[in-house]
């Protein structure tokens, strides 16, 4: 995820540099034209923001081999998953805090980013996160940290809903005689133009057009009510949002 982070930060002109220990990676990093350090003390000197994009387990120890070199002003920004503000802050004894659900599309800038952030952050650096996010995506800004935990469980886990109906439609398409390519090909562009429509027209209305009276569409959405599949699909989001809520209690 900080790689795709650096990729669309570059892509928008950011100066920034990434500092990782893992030597191996620089020519990943290079060959996309970013900066690259294994030097902490290099990379955080006069550096106004700080992406922290390291596992959750990993925070303690780097908080203590990178904090003495933080800028005192310096905003950090997490995306570790699962650590609330108030641990970020303690940790690395800093209070300008961001806090950052990304997700795996950011990979393909087109993410979806939820974030929010301490009281001290000033307009001006707000706008930078706002800028910096929407190099990768859309992003949503909410006051309250809570709210992550919401984020997590349906844009931060959401692709993995998506690619798994994807991947059912495919095995039935492949069961009615459509070869893998085919399947894949039916199941991918129906969810691609789908998606565009719903950008810009009401979901209801949509389905509505598909699902003409008596016809096969209506059939199949009659299946979806019978199984609850609306139902399932809340319990699914809020398992995860629990599971969340249980990781943020671990750190």
């Amino acid at each position: 995820m900080g790689f795709a982070l650096a990729r669309g930060f570059i892509k928008e002109n950011f100066n920034i540099i990434v500092c990782d220990k893992r030597v191996s990676l620089a020519d990943k990093y290079r060959a996309e034209n970013i900066p690259f350090t294994d030097n902490s003390q290099k990379a955080l000197q006069g550096a106004h923001f700080v992406i922290l994009a390291v596992k959750p387990q990993d925070a303690k120890s780097l908080a203590e081999s990178i904090k003495e070199y933080i800028e005192k002003e310096a905003v950090l920004v997490s995306i570790m998953g699962g650590i609330k503000m108030q641990n970020i802050s303690n940790y690395f004894q800093s209070k300008k805090i961001v806090r950052i659900m990304p997700n795996l599309p950011t990979t393909k800038l087109k993410g979806m980013s939820v974030w929010t952030c301490s009281e001290s952050l000033s307009s001006e650096e707000k706008e930078t996160i706002k800028k910096l996010l929407s190099s990768v995506g859309k992003e949503i800004f909410t006051e309250t940290e809570d709210m992550i935990d919401s984020a997590t469980s349906v844009s931060g886990s959401g692709p993995a809903y998506f690619f798994l109906f994807l991947k059912s439609l495919i095995d039935s398409a492949r069961k009615e005689g459509f070869s893998s390519e085919e399947a894949k090909l039916l199941a991918l562009q129906t969810g691609l133009g789908a998606i565009e429509l719903a950008y810009d027209n009401d979901l209801d209305e949509l389905i509505q057009q598909v699902a003409s009276k008596g016809g096969t569409t209506e059939r199949a959405l009659k299946v979806f009510a019978e199984e609850e599949f609306t139902a399932i699909v809340e319990k699914a989001v809020q398992a995860a949002k629990k599971r969340a809520q249980e990781m943020s209690e671990k750190f």
